[in-house]
């Protein structure tokens, strides 16, 4: 584990899962991991106008990171969403960040959401979901998902390579494994609640 106690209790309050971060990170960067730990002691506590990004390139700098590296993408990420975060809390962080962003998981629950109208929704609800033939494969799927296909085709066509191509998710829910709807939303994100249990299909 390459976060302490205190790192982990920070990446905890943003929805973020330690153990499988650590994971990830160490089996990609090996001991040059800990540098995601050091990043996350010096800029948590930061207000939203000292996250600047001449700080994050001091900081880089000072670790000798090379700027067009994986580990500088994904710290600049992990930046990022500390930024997000700092903004406007867990549903934020979970709204802005961007798909293409390598940054960990958010996982979000009901108290992280505001309030919403579950009437706007009519069922049988069906939503898509434009990700990856690794993701579909795993069947843990991210809880981002929309009514509207075309949604799903632009995430799936722009979020991937031509050599790895993404590929859209249909499936058919209940209200009850909704965790939060906006029907003003542009991208009709339906935000589905973790570890909901139901069949998705690939139409394309």
């Amino acid at each position: 584990m390459i976060f302490n106690e205190k790192s982990c209790q920070l990446l905890k309050s943003m929805r973020i899962a330690p153990k499988e971060y650590s994971n990830l990170l160490q089996g990609q960067h090996g001991e040059d991991a800990e540098i995601f730990n050091s990043l996350v002691e010096q800029f948590f506590g930061l207000s939203l106008e000292e996250l600047s990004t001449i700080r994050f390139n001091n900081f880089v700098k000072e670790y000798n990171v090379l700027d067009d590296s994986l580990i500088f993408n994904q710290l600049y990420d992990l930046f990022n969403y500390l930024r997000l975060f700092r903004e406007g809390g867990v549903f934020k962080l979970f709204k802005g960040r961007q798909a293409e962003w390598k940054g960990p998981q958010i996982r979000i629950n009901e108290s992280d959401v505001p309030a919403w109208n579950f009437r706007k929704l009519k069922e049988p609800i069906i939503i898509y979901r434009g990700m990856s033939n690794a993701e579909y494969a795993s069947g843990n799927f991210g809880q981002s998902w929309s009514v509207n296909q075309q949604v799903a085709q632009r995430f799936a066509k722009e979020t991937y390579s031509d050599d790895n191509p993404g590929i859209v998710v249909k499936a058919c829910i209940n209200i009850e494994s909704v965790l939060y709807y906006d029907s003003q939303d542009y991208e009709e994100e339906v935000i589905v609640k973790d570890a909901s249990e139901f069949k998705a299909e690939i139409i394309e």
